[in-house]
């Protein structure tokens, strides 16, 4: 693999990459309270679960914290791709629609947060639509992996584009 060449950064390479570090840990702790939340509000064993306080502000919560996760999510984002531009740009094309998926699957997971946070339903409805949201999560963190593991083995993507040129190719070792 090419090493990215750095004299075109606009800042010296220490102060990207530990802006880089700042900016993913923020994200990280962001999306660990989203996620680590619906775990705990869909698996936890509560009392009552649907009526339980600690539930409830949780739940009033979740679209506050995935705004932040959001936030906080663009800039190690725009970092890796400056740094890594070539080599994300193009992994990203062979899996480009799921890639262009992300952001539709994004504003359904803000939905159905955003739903059990106002809805006065039932506990079913809140609990199903809490399942769909971490569900649509667990599809950008599936596409993110699968990208940037393509990312770092030029020879996979390269093969992968040569042999399929949908856009619909994830990484075939799953991310890993």
């Amino acid at each position: 693999m090419q090493l990215p060449d750095y004299n075109f950064l606009s800042a010296p390479l220490w102060l990207v990459t530990a802006l880089h570090i700042v900016t993913l840990t923020l994200h990280f702790l962001a999306m660990d309270f989203v996620v680590g939340g619906l775990i705990a509000v869909l698996w936890g064993g509560f009392t009552d679960r649907w009526n339980n306080p600690v539930v409830q502000k949780f739940i009033k919560l979740f679209p506050s914290a995935l705004a932040a996760t959001v936030t906080f999510g663009v800039a190690p984002l725009l970092l890796a791709q400056l740094v890594y531009h070539r080599q994300v740009y193009s992994a990203s094309i062979v899996s480009g629609w799921f890639w262009l998926l992300i952001v539709p699957a994004v504003i359904i997971g803000y939905y159905f947060l955003y739903g059990p946070s106002f809805g006065k339903g039932s506990g079913s409805r809140k609990g199903t639509y809490l399942l769909l949201a971490m569900l649509t999560f667990v599809y950008v963190s599936l596409v993110y992996s699968s990208v940037f593991s393509l990312a770092e083995n030029p020879d996979q993507y390269k093969a992968l584009y040569a042999g399929n040129q949908s856009g619909w190719v994830l990484n075939p070792d799953g991310g890993g």
